[in-house]
């Protein structure tokens, strides 16, 4: 009798995912079918699959190599699911995109109206958030990461380097005044941005000469989200330090002024990533290759006058 294919998606699933739990939701199945898909599969197997504790579950040493069997298994069938859609002149199916909330908001979301024009029948399913997401757990096709990545088995390809920005509005500038030196920031009401991981304000950047200066600015405004940070700048409530493609309409509009250009500093290199075997489908790769062409240096990093 022969292993039943949707069995062996939900183990992969559950190895992935961690848990029965999030496998399910990730399938949009329950947990119990997810659970009766595992008890199926390890009685058709004759061997444990998983070890299980009321807290979490792992992965068996057969557990190990029957993921090793399946995973690329799984991958193939996808491929040829896609190569035969594609020579259908079709590609259809749902990519999973993560991305950095304004990045995400401001530079990306406006680019794939054309893309859904271009290929009507894929489901883009767009999660924006500001945490360090596990792709292979959180079943993500690709994302879009700034800085250096942590994962050395994740596929990247870099579309630039982003800058820094120091930034803030006319209304505040006619209250407070223009600082002219670093120094003169100390005087000044900073607006932090803080990571949702470490809940640690991200240090400014600053270009002296040659050399790339790092400052953890004190503040009365912490904010853990990219687009609350540059909100409350336009607001007037202080300065900030954002990254230049987000902040480039309002600085060209008026909104937000400039400051201190001149201290600048490369902030972040801005890559497409993808879990190794997510590239190969074709309409993963539809998608990166619509976004490298559109994703310039120059879009990464636009000039701010």
């Amino acid at each position: 009798m022969h292993t039943r294919l949707n069995d062996v998606v939900v183990f992969v699933a559950v190895a992935e995912a961690g848990g029965f739990t999030a496998a399910a939701k990730k399938l949009g199945l329950t947990t119990a079918g997810v659970s009766k898909a595992i008890t199926r599969l390890e009685e058709q197997l004759s061997t444990r699959l998983f070890t299980r504790t009321t807290r979490s579950v792992h992965l068996t040493e057969a557990g190990t190599r029957y993921l090793n069997r399946c995973r690329p298994a799984l991958e193939e069938l996808t491929r040829g699911e896609d190569e035969a859609q594609e020579e259908a002149g079709t590609l259809r199916g749902r990519i999973r995109v993560e991305l950095p909330v304004s990045f995400g908001r401001l530079i990306v979301i406006p680019l794939l109206a054309e893309f859904q024009l271009s290929y009507p029948e894929i489901v883009l399913d767009l999660r924006l958030n500001d945490r360090y997401v596990d792709l292979v757990q959180e079943n993500i096709d690709v994302t879009l990461r700034m800085g250096a990545l942590k994962d050395s088995s994740l596929i990247a390809h870099k579309l630039g380097m982003t800058r820094s920005c120091m930034c803030a509005a006319p209304s505040y500038l006619e209250r407070m005044g223009m600082p002219r030196s670093i120094t003169d920031l100390q005087q000044h009401s900073l607006i932090t941005y803080v990571s949702q991981e470490t809940r640690r304000p991200y240090a400014w950047r600053f270009r002296v000469g040659s050399e790339v200066l790092f400052m953890n600015p004190t503040s009365r405004i912490e904010v853990d989200d990219s687009g609350g940070n540059r909100a409350l700048a336009l607001a007037g409530a202080g300065i900030i330090q954002d990254l230049s493609c987000h902040v480039r309409d309002d600085i060209l509009a008026g909104r937000l002024v400039e400051i201190l250009p001149e201290t600048a500093a490369p902030a972040f290199e801005v890559a497409l990533v993808f879990p190794a075997g997510r590239s190969t489908t074709s309409r993963v790769s539809a998608l990166v290759k619509f976004l490298r062409a559109r994703l310039t240096p120059d879009v990464v990093d636009p000039k701010l006058r």
